[in-house]
């Protein structure tokens, strides 16, 4: 917690005298862990006393990974193809253990927390093994260990690329601890892909090229156009939507609600790539995007205009700082019962569409335009 804390004269000082310590065997030390781990994966019994030292090693692991040399080492041992191999591991069984068991002694009986950090959701959760393998494989990709001209997937005939990115979509998508979510979103940045995924989100992503029920037009300078849904701006993105499409109350709440119908055109400056919006769109309807290097500089800049501040973080290949919340895909803005209420001549004005919005993974809302 020390070596990666967000305070850097805490982290400073941690790494320092950890590499001092590292200096008589911690050659050997790293050689030992990486030899554990790869050991661990031809277990088929596994117990507590294994998950401890399993632990303990990956811990090892993943703290040495924050010293220059050491990383370097990781990689040459084929630290990578193990830690890929782990996380594979992890979720193919059902391993599950949390920080309590490592270190009981940082739980205080009387408040109930972990030592003095506090946190509203759990961060860690039960799948700590789990969440040291990302966060290793995270580290090595943050400093650039990995060459992208090196392919970390060869010679992996069950673990392809796409498999990887898939599952970590998947730890996204699902009821994961919040420390899990933001490490595979982020190395999911390094794959091409920017952004929160989740099964909302897919659903309305399906959307995106459809031009059936948009009723709103983008226009740019060029002349180029591109249809979309009101509604789903209005939520997700409202800085797209010119001000004087905002009603007073609409204002006041900060464009959260989505009041009135949109049947107009709204022109983008010359300033904006045509690419680029595209792209943005892309992470509005979805919760991601898949972008390559060459666009992400331009996104950048439209990301920060549209106050997307998640979005930009990715982008920025910012690590997630330590208990942060993952950013929720929401849309029950668009049933809030505050500004204007929907009246039936209102009603009567919009497409027919509906659209589901999860709650919990258990209750299924609906939205619908009425014809």
């Amino acid at each position: 917690m020390m070596i990666y804390s967000p305070c850097k004269y805490i982290a400073s000082k941690a790494r320092s005298m950890l590499s001092e310590i590292l200096k008589p065997t911690g050659k050997e030390y790293l050689k030992h862990s990486l030899r554990v781990l790869n050991f661990t994966l031809t277990r088929d019994n596994f117990g507590i006393p294994d998950m401890l030292q399993t632990g303990i090693n990956l811990v090892a692991l993943t703290c040495c990974a924050c010293l220059p040399w050491y990383r370097s080492y990781i990689v040459k041992s084929e630290g990578v193809k193990t830690l890929l191999a782990f996380i594979k591991w992890c979720l193919s069984n059902d391993v599950h253990i949390g920080r309590l068991s490592f270190a009981p002694h940082l739980h205080n009986i009387f408040s109930q927390r972990l030592c003095c950090w506090v946190c509203k959701e759990d961060w860690e959760g039960n799948d700590i093994l789990l969440l040291y393998g990302l966060w290793g494989l995270a580290e090595l990709l943050h400093y650039g260990s990995i060459s992208k001209n090196v392919d970390i997937f060869s010679g992996q005939v069950e673990y392809t690329e796409a498999q990887f990115v898939r599952m970590l979509q998947e730890i996204c998508s699902d009821n994961s601890a919040l420390g899990l979510k933001w490490n595979a979103a982020y190395i999911l940045s390094y794959f091409g892909f920017y952004g929160f995924p989740c099964k909302l989100g897919r659903r309305i992503g399906k959307a995106l090229d459809e031009n059936e029920f948009a009723d709103t037009r983008i226009i740019l300078a060029k002349g180029e156009s591109m249809s979309v849904h009101g509604v789903v701006l209005a939520i997700r993105c409202p800085s797209l939507l010119p001000p004087e499409e905002l009603s007073h109350d609409e204002k006041a709440s900060g464009g959260s609600s989505y009041l009135h119908t949109f049947k107009k055109d709204i022109r983008l400056s010359s300033h904006v790539d045509n690419q680029a919006l595209s792209k943005l769109l892309e992470f509005v309807y979805l919760g991601y995007l898949h972008a390559g290097d060459e666009h992400v500089k331009k996104l950048k800049i439209l990301a920060k205009h549209c106050s997307l501040q998640p979005l930009s973080t990715m982008l920025g290949r910012r690590r997630p700082k330590w208990g942060t919340l993952f950013p929720i895909y929401d849309l029950t803005p668009a049933l809030a019962p505050t500004g204007h209420h929907f009246s039936y001549g209102l009603l009567l004005d919009l497409c027919l569409r509906t659209f589901f919005i999860v709650l919990d993974q258990r209750v299924l809302s609906f939205y619908i335009f009425v014809h």
